[in-house]
């Protein structure tokens, strides 16, 4: 099982350092679209995909924060990370972005979403992985996974041509924090909790030039601040 100690050794080394070591699982078109076309590209549309549903908005009444949500098969996600402040949390600022982002650490992750919604759990991620591609025999496996990233990436921040963000969940390379180090990583990766059944706090992590997507399994003493998503909560319907 890869653990967070191990992964964080490889992030270091090639996310912190600008990504300058070439990784990607397999090859990418590179891309010199401008910000203003890349924008455009990433909207939706995608209508005559059956899964595709019109982004709808909700408002998170704690602090009036409005969010798009995108329904990527039988879920409804956050199309952005989740910005309520809680004690502890990291706000940073983003380049070419008007909101700063909230990162968490593990502890706050029962308190970040709101009312009805929940941090997703770790069948919401491998439900998610497996309809954009990831092979259903490796999806419990840990570190590097498939090629599917693409279809996650915001085509404004990502170097990535073909398929990008494809059901606009809008994955923008936050970075993370790491105590003691400081915000690492902008521009060049990001990262997302997740909560098995048992409780165990699982992270999925996104990079530049890598295809796939890393699964690692977070220990007890973890010190990593993430961006964090949020799900609906399923209406439960009598029998």
């Amino acid at each position: 099982m890869l653990t967070q100690n191990n992964f964080f050794c490889y992030l270091l080394f090639v996310c912190c350092l600008g990504c300058t070591s070439k990784i990607d699982q397999q090859p990418f078109d590179f891309d010199e679209t401008s910000v203003e076309e890349a924008f455009t590209l990433s909207a939706p549309n995608y209508h005559d995909n059956k899964f595709y549903k019109k982004p709808q908005y909700f408002i998170d009444e704690r602090n009036q924060e409005k969010y798009p949500t995108v329904q990527i098969k039988n879920s409804i996600w956050l199309a952005e990370n989740i910005r309520y402040p809680l004690k502890g949390s990291i706000e940073v600022e983003i380049e070419n972005q008007k909101d700063k982002e909230v990162l968490y650490f593990n502890h706050h992750i029962e308190k970040v979403c709101p009312k009805g919604w929940h941090v997703p759990t770790d069948e919401d991620w491998d439900s998610l992985e497996i309809f954009l591609g990831l092979e259903q025999n490796i999806v419990e496996e840990t570190g590097w996974r498939g090629h599917h990233s693409i279809a996650l990436k915001a085509a404004q921040y990502w170097p990535v041509k073909k398929e990008r963000n494809k059901f606009s969940f809008n994955a923008i390379p936050t970075g993370f924090y790491l105590q003691n180090n400081g915000h690492l990583g902008r521009q060049h990766c990001t990262g997302y909790f997740a909560i098995d059944l048992e409780g165990n706090v699982w992270e999925r992590w996104i990079m530049k030039n890598v295809s796939g997507v890393s699964k690692v399994a977070v220990n007890e003493n973890n010190t990593t601040a993430l961006p964090c998503r949020c799900v609906k909560n399923k209406e439960k319907t009598g029998v």
